[in-house]
């Protein structure tokens, strides 16, 4: 059940005239693209940012947003900032994907202050080292940061700062190619 689900079942509907004519299967990272170019899937309803790249490598067509994200920055309430542009000299935790690692670093740049990235091949290893202490920022989509944000032991001791350093809109995308 849900919004992705609803989708996929109009897609059928309006091909096939049968809102049941679907079936769902399960994928994660960047081999949905895969599964998506090789025709093992036809429609990707959920986690298929919108980007430059994926928009122009992977033979396929967006067809709409669904939603809206985009890469911040959340910190501790005890270092006082309120701004992602006060950050300095703070040490990042960011996915180790060239995406989020290159918005952090056009970020820091742009801003001229001094960071440290410490970079996490997993979301769920961003989470556990801003938590342990291991980097005093982490640095990823906002609605990700809002659910980290949830799972702290104490979470108004905790602050998203509210500029992004990137937008990424989120919708099904269908598979152009000989499709």
């Amino acid at each position: 059940t849900g919004f992705d689900i609803d989708i996929c079942r109009a897609v059928a509907a309006a091909v096939f005239g049968d809102p049941n004519r679907v079936s769902f299967r399960p994928l994660s990272g960047e081999s949905r693209f895969v599964d998506l170019q090789t025709g093992a899937v036809d429609l990707l309803a959920r986690n298929g940012g919108w980007t430059m790249r994926r928009d122009t490598s992977f033979d396929a067509s967006y067809v709409g947003a669904s939603f809206y994200d985009g890469q911040g920055f959340m910190v501790p309430e005890s270092l006082g900032f309120v701004s992602a542009y006060e950050l300095d000299d703070v040490s990042v935790c960011v996915l180790d994907e060239g995406e989020e690692i290159a918005n952090l670093r056009e970020f820091f740049f742009t801003i001229q202050t001094a960071y440290t990235e410490v970079p996490y091949e997993d979301r769920a290893d961003l989470s556990v080292a801003y938590q342990r202490g291991l980097c005093n920022v982490v640095s990823a989509p906002g609605s990700w940061l809002q659910a980290v944000r949830r799972s702290l032991p104490d979470p108004a001791t905790h602050r998203i700062l509210p500029e992004r350093i990137s937008k990424e809109s989120f919708g099904p995308v269908v598979r152009t190619g000989d499709a």
